[in-house]
């Protein structure tokens, strides 16, 4: 794969949308690099990946991360991880909270299908 910039003018639209969040997957072949913008006091309900370590880096805004039943304040700059299984979710704060999230091996289960399930 040949070097790349994605100016963040041209971010591709969403193709799918949970909970108040726009996923938007940012074309690469290997980990699953994901932007995703959670709507002002809007919220991506608890779930889990049983296959996918996530590592995310908050771009824009805070909020909360519910992580195993807790909650966690996070805000621009923040860098979190979860393994596999373990139960996640955002709540954005008064202004849209705008993640990026690499996500290894990509967010799909061997089946090819996507590897969320909603708790």
């Amino acid at each position: 794969m040949d070097a790349w910039i994605h100016p963040s003018h041209s971010w591709p639209k969403p193709n799918s949308s949970e909970s108040g969040a726009a996923i938007q997957n940012i074309p690469f072949d290997g980990p699953g690099v994901i932007r995703v913008v959670i709507s002002s006091h809007s919220e991506v309900a608890r779930h889990y990946h049983h296959y996918s370590h996530s590592f995310v880096y908050v771009l824009e805004g805070d909020g909360v991360v519910f992580l195993n039943g807790k909650e966690h304040p996070i805000k621009q700059g923040d860098i979190l991880y979860y393994p596999p299984k373990e139960v996640h979710g955002f709540k954005a704060g008064p202004k849209d909270l705008i993640l990026l999230a690499v996500e290894n091996p990509a967010n799909t289960r061997p089946d090819g299908s996507r590897d969320t399930v909603f708790v």
